[in-house]
């Protein structure tokens, strides 16, 4: 266990200077944050989720300059870790304003966090991955 701590807290430090901070600063890779606001118990996530990986799949959005992260309110200790996570990557006042609602994703400009795409359960794989691949 305490080998999985440390190992773990070399992993944050190793992402923490890539990371966006207070100043706004990000990964230079990072151009778009995907934040999928999640559940297992969401009813709105179980449509959702496949058609966000059949878009990231289907038009290789994986080796694009979006970042794809998952804030996963299922339990107590998921929410602790989706809100450490997005600590590290500079997304908590996001988050925070965002509140606890699940079951869509937004895609926030990395260096203003501006919102700039809201999708939900009504929107398919295709409709995802044609507005993802206009960024």
């Amino acid at each position: 266990m305490k080998l999985l701590t440390v190992l773990s807290a070399f992993l944050l430090m190793a992402i923490l200077p890539f990371s966006a901070n207070a100043e706004g600063t990000h990964h230079p890779d990072v151009k778009y944050y995907a934040v999928t606001f999640y559940a297992d118990w969401c009813g709105s996530c179980k449509i959702l989720d496949p058609a966000i990986s059949q878009a990231r799949e289907s038009a290789e959005l994986d080796k694009s300059d979006i970042l794809f992260v998952t804030m996963d309110f299922t339990d107590k200790e998921t929410i602790h870790q989706s809100l450490m996570l997005s600590k590290a990557l500079g997304l908590s006042e996001y988050v925070k304003k965002a509140g606890s609602k699940t079951g869509y994703m937004v895609v926030l400009d990395a260096n203003s966090m501006a919102e700039l795409k809201r999708f939900d359960k009504t929107n398919d794989s295709d409709a995802i991955q044609s507005a993802l691949k206009q960024l």
